[in-house]
């Protein structure tokens, strides 16, 4: 039998497993490198999803109001960038995106709203910029009239690996 239960990020799920809340937890490559590097056991249980070849196939991408001046990556210095968690999938993978483009990482702000209230975030001027999956991408996109700014993934190579499942190493081997 399964108990499912949601968290807000990888980051909230790498924690829960730390302290024996749940056994098997889906998380970026991200969070499980931080968790390794504090010393959080986890290991991969499973490979999970990559993104994809373009901006145009691509599951997961950087999104703008679409009266929005922010017409190129170097547009977003000075700008505020709302991932599901700070240090988490989305951030550290768009900072690595917008390396490829020369834009200073220092001027660009990241928050942390949970993917279900970024498109209000966006619409409401909370934030000037959105990274969101499948269902949200396409919601703004079709519902708000959002565009699409950058596919961090696919900017970094064809099928970037973005999820994994985890597991406790003594948990792992015990199942």
């Amino acid at each position: 039998e399964i108990k499912k239960t949601l968290f807000q990020s990888g980051n909230d799920i790498v924690l829960a497993m730390a302290n024996h809340n749940g056994d098997v937890g889906y998380i970026g490559w991200v969070p499980a490198i931080i968790a390794r590097s504090q010393g959080i056991p986890v290991v991969t249980v499973s490979a999970s999803d990559n993104e994809a070849t373009s901006i145009d196939d691509n599951w997961q991408n950087v999104m703008v109001k679409g009266s929005s001046s922010i017409r190129t990556p170097k547009d977003l210095e000075g700008k505020t960038v709302a991932g599901n968690a700070l240090k988490g999938v989305c951030e550290i993978v768009i900072r690595a995106a917008l390396s490829k483009f020369n834009v200073n990482q220092d001027a660009v702000k990241f928050v942390a709203i949970p993917f279900p209230a970024m498109r209000a975030a966006l619409n409401s001027g909370q934030v000037d910029a959105i990274c969101a999956p499948e269902p949200f991408m396409t919601q703004a996109l079709t519902l708000d009239g959002a565009r699409i700014l950058l596919a961090p993934g696919p900017t970094l190579g064809k099928y970037w690996p973005n999820g994994t499942y985890v597991a406790l190493q003594d948990w792992a081997q015990k199942n």
